[in-house]
């Protein structure tokens, strides 16, 4: 359990420098999302799944939609206005 939390720090670390590098990649926040939901951190996940949304990156939405049904809710409300 610890290596594949170590892992998924790893990872999280690349994706920020990713992010840092060049933060209009939608793509890094989706994964980095991904991550922190593993990592047991839902609203740092869905930040960045909100993030990668409005950046563009096609599968955010559907994203939201699985993992974060209540707030997709909120978002396609939002959406409709």
């Amino acid at each position: 359990l610890f290596r594949k939390k170590e892992a998924y720090e790893m990872a999280k670390y690349d994706l920020n420098k990713a992010i840092q590098l060049d933060d209009k990649c939608g793509m890094a926040y989706l994964n980095r999302g991904l991550i922190n939901l593993q990592l047991k951190k839902k609203k740092l996940a869905y930040d960045d799944f909100l993030h990668a949304y409005y950046l563009g990156e096609e599968n955010a939405e559907s994203v939201i939609k699985e993992y974060c049904p209540a707030r997709y809710k909120k978002l396609i409300q939002k959406k409709n206005k």
